[in-house]
């Protein structure tokens, strides 16, 4: 762990230290979190932060990289389990855009027709009016 080095807050720790600790704990407890990896250092919150470790690139990259694969794992539950639910959210983060709107069942089509007698803002007030009404639509999202 970090050597101690004077008196004082952040004066007692070497910042070089901090950051191979920072990595090792991240590694062993797979943290996911900044505010998860303070807890287990030897510092205080704003010795973490005054030395700037939480803007330090190898710390970020490894709270990353724990993330990544903790996503992969469940992802891979996900496939792998019975449960429709679990399956049909990793599909949907797995979809074309084309996939995802048909799943959804949220494809909206406005049509604006031009006629020359109206004006601008004749066009834009019936333009609101349809954007109003289709926001404040209810969609039965129970259904398969």
């Amino acid at each position: 762990m970090s050597k101690k080095k004077r008196e004082g807050s952040a004066s007692r720790y070497n910042k070089e230290d901090l950051i191979k600790d920072s990595l090792a704990i991240i590694k062993k407890h797979k943290v996911c979190f900044i505010d998860d990896l303070v807890v287990y250092l030897p510092c205080c919150r704003s010795t973490f932060y005054h030395f700037e470790l939480h803007k330090t690139d190898v710390i970020k990259q490894s709270i990353f990289k724990q993330r990544q694969f903790k996503k992969m794992k469940l992802r891979k539950g996900w496939e792998n389990g019975e449960n429709a639910t679990l399956q049909m959210g990793l599909y949907k983060l797995l979809a074309s855009d084309d996939e995802l709107e048909r799943l959804t069942n949220n494809k909206q089509k406005t049509e604006v027709v031009i006629k020359s007698d109206r004006n601008l803002d004749e066009l834009n007030d019936r333009i609101a009016k349809m954007e109003n009404e289709a926001n404040e639509q209810e969609y039965d999202t129970t259904q398969d």
